[in-house]
């Protein structure tokens, strides 16, 4: 195994974690460059290894682990296909294997990626971004394409108890998970958005929103109409920097 990490100055420090998931299956050389190129002590790298990877690959990855502390390889696998199943499995084993070693970490932000997805920011390009968004939710809010699931069964959390019926579905379903848990009323995520606006043939794409307080006196006047529990303000950006209040939907 020859790692081909170039010397470098020292790199400054971060002043937040970027945990990074990685569900790969092939091209080791790829994987290694990414690795070199979003690499920084503070980071920790989770790969994933698809249950369906050649030996030669998994031994490679594998040492990967035993030569870097932050990088995490979890024992459980799972065979993932290309229309996403399994997919979020993967992730999960990730996201249990930081739990290990949470205690040890600040402020973490993770990100979960297929095998060929490349980062193109660098990582300080990647922090700046993350505290200019400053924990803003931000999303792309579309209808679900009839395509992507089984039209025939409920999609909603009741009748499938919690997605343990999620291997029905049809394609990309690891991009249909997360967006459901957002506009959930159920499970009332915080920070989540709305159903409301696709539900009214309102499509508005990709969206950046925070949820402040309602006891933060800049948006006194605001909150008084709105619901007493949460508040949201969207960033439109169509309008410039402004701040757009939200009453229709509580979270």
């Amino acid at each position: 195994l020859i790692l081909r990490f170039r010397t470098v100055r020292k790199k400054s420090r971060l002043t937040l974690t970027q945990f990074l998931m990685l569900n790969l299956i092939t091209s080791y050389e790829l994987i290694e460059e990414e690795l070199r190129s979003s690499y920084h002590p503070q980071n920790v790298f989770c790969y994933a290894i698809d249950h369906k990877a050649k030996e030669d690959f998994t031994q490679k990855i594998e040492k990967l682990s035993k030569c870097l502390p932050n990088v995490l390889v979890p024992n459980t696998r799972y065979s993932i296909g290309r229309t996403g199943i399994n997919g979020t499995r993967a992730h999960y084993e990730c996201l249990k294997a930081l739990m290990r070693i949470w205690s040890s970490l600040s402020a973490i932000h993770d990100s979960g990626f297929q095998n060929y997805d490349i980062m193109i920011k660098s990582v300080y390009e990647t922090v700046s971004i993350l505290q200019k968004l400053g924990g803003a939710n931000d999303v792309h809010v579309r209808p679900c394409e009839s395509y992507r699931y089984n039209q025939s069964l409920e999609w909603d959390v009741q009748s499938l108890k919690f997605f343990r019926n999620g291997a029905l579905s049809v394609l990309g379903v690891d991009e249909v998970l997360i967006p459901t848990l957002q506009v959930s009323d159920s499970i009332d995520m915080p920070g989540r958005f709305t159903a409301e606006c696709v539900q009214k043939g309102k499509v508005i794409g990709f969206i950046t929103r925070s949820v402040y307080s309602a006891k933060v006196k800049i948006f006194k006047k605001w909150n008084q109409k709105c619901d007493q529990r949460m508040r949201h303000f969207t960033l439109n950006p169509t309008k410039g920097k402004r701040l757009t209040k939200k009453c229709s939907s509580t979270g």
